[in-house]
């Protein structure tokens, strides 16, 4: 039977300050929906893009109102 050693070296990546930026506006949108300060169409928009949009299908409309 043989052993493998395996090493793991742990990095320290500075994010540019775009990305930070983006995390920041990300966190406040959640919060800002969980607070219930916001629909979430703007974080749902972000997460999901265009598909937000779509209309829902008549027959799962029709299952949630029940």
């Amino acid at each position: 039977m043989a052993k493998i050693m395996l090493e793991t070296t742990v990095a320290e990546i500075e994010l540019p300050a775009a990305l930070t930026d983006l995390e920041a506006s990300i966190d406040h949108q959640i919060r800002s929906f969980l607070d219930g300060d916001s629909d979430g169409h703007e974080l749902l928009q972000g997460l999901y893009g265009d598909a937000v949009d779509e209309p829902i299908p008549a027959r799962l409309t029709a299952l949630l109102r029940r």
